[in-house]
């Protein structure tokens, strides 16, 4: 029988289950799910002149979005990403494509 138990332990080898113990410093259950609860959009804004990065946070906030600082590399609780033009190779639109987040044109 452990033979048995051992063998259907290692089924789904490529799923790991993280212990409780393992989880990264810093790391804060709570944090996230306030995140992921969180109903409004959060946008960051690249490759844009200061003019149309204003206008573009006045239409957000008007329309109930946030706008995280512009400082900002890259927040991973943003939900969208505006950049200037397609393809452009900045950290954020980068991140972004990498986390699969929505990318807006202006």
């Amino acid at each position: 029988k452990q033979k048995q138990a051992q063998d259907k332990g290692s089924r789904g080898a490529g799923k790991r289950v993280r212990a409780p113990e393992e989880e990264p410093a810093g790391c804060c259950e709570e944090e996230r799910r306030a995140l992921r609860s969180s109903k409004r959009h959060r946008f960051l804004v690249t490759g844009m002149t200061d003019k149309k990065k204003l206008q573009a946070e006045k239409s957000i906030r008007a329309l109930g979005g946030d706008v995280l600082p512009s400082e900002i590399v890259y927040d991973p609780s943003c939900t969208h990403l505006i950049a200037a033009e397609q393809g452009l190779r900045t950290e954020k639109y980068l991140c972004a494509l990498a986390a699969n987040k929505p990318i807006l044109k202006p």
